[in-house]
């Protein structure tokens, strides 16, 4: 029957995990905290004028309140506030929304390492219901939330490029781990390492997957370069300090 085939099935945990991230997420938790805000704040101001609330234009790092927020959560955010309006479901849903693409992310991960396709379900049922990512998914850590799904991403697209020898994987694969790097703190150390890990095993393979690991390699200075440059000379200094 139809209701036994893995896609269905699939299909139900997706739609598990988004009503647990969605469920009254307006309104649970109450008002907003002090981080909320200031992501709301600045995409509404970037929509006004094409500047934050200290008058840079369309920064790569918000000054905010002197904590240096990274970017990709904030410009998430702007297409929601334009349809939503300022308020608490505009600035909620696109991380909902990331929460739920990071299930189904997690259950193509697993079918790229050979795993069988029940176990794929059972560990994208696992994200889906994990408090967790629950809780990253809703309110408390949007930016980390988007880290980890383009986190996701490239590893699964390196694996792709792995297995399936193709350089548009290895871009992809890079541009994702860049994008780790302007989602949240925590991927420049993460993320740098990851990648270097694939870059080794290209590197032990073909000559093919040993050009592939000099692309992904130069790839990914030269999207990470601004924001490097940001972090140690300009506006992001305060937090790498």
């Amino acid at each position: 029957m139809f209701y036994k085939k893995p896609w269905f099935l699939l299909i139900l945990i997706i739609i598990l995990a988004f009503v647990v991230r969605v469920y009254k997420i307006n309104t649970l938790p109450l008002g907003v905290h002090p981080d909320e805000a200031s992501w709301g704040y600045n995409a509404y101001s970037i929509i006004q004028t094409g500047k934050d609330e200290h008058g840079v234009k369309f920064p790569l790092i918000f000054k905010a309140y002197g904590d240096q927020k990274l970017p990709v959560f904030t410009y998430a955010i702007i297409p929601f506030i334009q349809i939503f309006g300022l308020n608490n479901l505009a600035i909620r849903l696109p991380t909902a929304l990331i929460g739920t693409a990071t299930v189904f992310l997690i259950y193509l991960l697993l079918r790229q390492l050979k795993l069988p396709k029940n176990l794929s379900l059972i560990g994208a049922l696992i994200a889906a219901t994990s408090p967790w990512l629950i809780i990253l998914s809703r309110v408390f850590g949007p930016d980390s939330a988007f880290g980890l799904f383009f986190y996701t991403l490239a590893i699964y697209l390196s694996l792709s490029a792995v297995n399936h020898q193709k350089r548009r994987f290895i871009v992809l694969a890079s541009i994702s781990f860049a994008l780790t790097l302007y989602s949240y703190i925590a991927y420049r150390l993460i993320s740098p390492l990851t990648l270097l890990i694939f870059v080794i095993i290209f590197l032990r393979q073909s000559l093919k997957l040993k050009q592939m690991a000099l692309l992904m390699g130069l790839s990914f200075v030269i999207d990470v370069l601004p924001l490097f440059w940001l972090t140690l000379f300009l506006t992001g200094n305060s937090r790498f300090s």
